[in-house]
This record gives C-alpha cells, structure tokens and sequence, in this order.
C-alpha cells in the first residue's frame, strides 16, 4: 500500500503503522520531491497561476494481511518539523 501525503517541507518523513491504534510496530521511510516555479513550462502556470506545492511524500507500507486493518501516522521524526497526523 502507498501512503501520500504533501507537506511545506520535511526532512526525515516517515509513516508508522500497525494493526492496533496507537500502537505502530512498524516504521517506514518515505521518498520526497518538490517542483518548482521554474520547472514549468511559462507563463499563466509561473506566474498569476503559481502555487508553492510544498513537498509530495510516499512511503510503501510492505507486510501486509489482506482482510486485516492497520492504523497509521505520516509525519517526521524531526519534533520542529510539525510531528504526526492520523490516518485509517
């Protein structure tokens, strides 16, 4: 399963997951990129139509029962950086 999520910005996402809520057994890391105004193609897009997208994150969650329910968390092992949201 992937797990997406955006950001303004991170150094170290991770998701961490298990079958129980509030009890992840597992940590993974996830891969980032960011697009900027000049890697598009000209105006309206770099101009009145730019909006900072932030960072993009996936994580690949790998282990997992069909049929079984897991509970995760997205966010950074970095506490400055904003640290965890929910998810189901």
């Amino acid at each position: 399963m992937l797990v997406q999520w955006t950001t303004h910005n991170s150094s170290q996402p991770r998701v961490r997951f298990g079958a129980r809520p509030g009890k992840p057994t597992h940590t993974v890391s996830a891969a980032s990129r960011r697009y900027a105004r000049s890697d598009l193609c000209g105006p309206p897009a770099t101009t009145v139509g730019w909006v900072d997208p932030g960072t993009f994150h996936v994580a690949k969650l790998t282990g997992l029962q069909p049929g079984q329910r897991y509970y995760y968390t997205c966010g950074s092992e970095v506490s400055r950086e904003g640290g965890w949201v929910g998810g189901g």
